[in-house]
């Protein structure tokens, strides 16, 4: 409509040795991507007033991790813009799942029941995010954004040697600095994965 724009792309993964398990991930998929956008609409369109300056818009790509140690992930780049915001605000969504069951597996499925797997994540990427960041880094704000809380982590996925983890944009720093990546070996967390 004139209030917005939507341009969401999203895979459909093939290869799979189990066709039951190929639709199982890629419905999962194509709902994932559905629930961007209707909470995009939700979110900007209800409020947008008809003489406000700009478009609402939504747009997403997307990029496949893996397959790797039996899991692949789905990683969808999205960009959101408020009529009227002085910037977009983009951010990515992982989306994980098992190759063999086509489950969606979320981080602690990775980690031994109870273990202390977050305050490892946290403490590592703490100490990891501080040293991409320099002096550009504030240290409360880093230190809010990898605490030991699964939120934090909610795009965090396994990779050929560690765990890798985005912290979207005004996660751990400022929105000018975009989204920071870093990788923890699986050898830090050999004590509290499965």
């Amino acid at each position: 409509d004139a209030l917005s724009s939507i341009s969401v792309a999203y895979p459909r993964l093939g290869g799979f040795m189990d066709a039951a398990v190929e639709e199982k991930i890629n419905t999962t998929i194509k709902t994932e991507a559905q629930s961007l956008v209707d909470s995009f609409l939700a979110n900007y369109l209800e409020d947008t007033p008809p003489d406000a300056p700009g478009k609402n818009s939504i747009s997403a790509g997307y990029e496949i991790a893996g397959p790797v140690r039996g899991y692949v992930t789905v990683l969808m780049n999205v960009s959101e813009f408020a009529s009227g915001a002085a910037h977009p605000n983009p951010y990515t969504v992982s989306l994980t799942f098992n190759t063999t069951t086509g489950e969606k597996v979320l981080l602690a499925d990775f980690f031994k029941p109870a273990s202390a797997y977050l305050n490892i994540l946290s403490s590592q990427s703490r100490a990891m995010v501080a040293a991409k960041l320099g002096d550009d880094g504030d240290v409360e704000w880093i230190a809010t954004g990898t605490g030991a809380d699964e939120l934090n982590f909610q795009v965090a996925y396994p990779d050929t040697d560690g765990f890798h983890i985005i912290f979207n944009a005004y996660q751990v720093a400022p929105y000018v600095v975009g989204a920071t990546e870093i990788s923890i070996s699986y050898s830090a967390l050999a004590s509290v994965l499965k």
